[in-house]
């Protein structure tokens, strides 16, 4: 897990951070965090829907095919339209659709593509670039 200091955990996330497997380098500077997103299968987002804004992580594993898994929280539902992964309501359907993933190459696949063709057609350097060249034409 990556992040700041995590607290008031309910006991799902209790659970999951007693796991012997589990390490939580805390905040990261950007190249190492960009670093483990090269080397990640799954995204698992635990953003707080009611304080946090859109997750540029989203954006970051997009990029790479990343499906995400996310702990209910889905901006204007483009996980869900757009099959980039699942929201789930708590940690333990979030973990049979980890196993899940795992176990079906075919579903895993689907959304790695799709998360490919999200960043692309949304996100893009060149997207944003064009993007903002033409906002700058405006003002001038």
């Amino acid at each position: 897990m990556i992040g700041g200091k995590v607290e008031n955990l309910d006991n799902g996330y209790k659970d999951i951070i007693s796991l012997k497997n589990f390490r939580n380098p805390g905040k990261l500077e950007y190249h190492s965090g960009q670093k483990i997103f090269d080397n990640a299968s799954i995204f698992i987002n635990t953003s707080n829907p009611f304080g946090d804004g859109f997750p540029n992580t989203y954006i970051e594993c997009w990029l790479r095919g990343i499906p995400t898994i996310s702990l209910g929280f889905d901006p204007d539902g483009i996980i869900a339209t757009n099959n980039l992964g699942y929201v789930e309501k708590n940690v333990e359907q979030m973990a049979d659709k980890i196993v899940h993933l795992f176990s079906n190459y075919n579903v895993y696949k689907d959304f790695y593509n799709n998360s490919k063709n999200y960043y692309k057609k949304h996100h893009s350097i060149e997207l944003m670039t064009n993007g903002f060249l033409e906002k700058i034409k405006l003002l001038n």
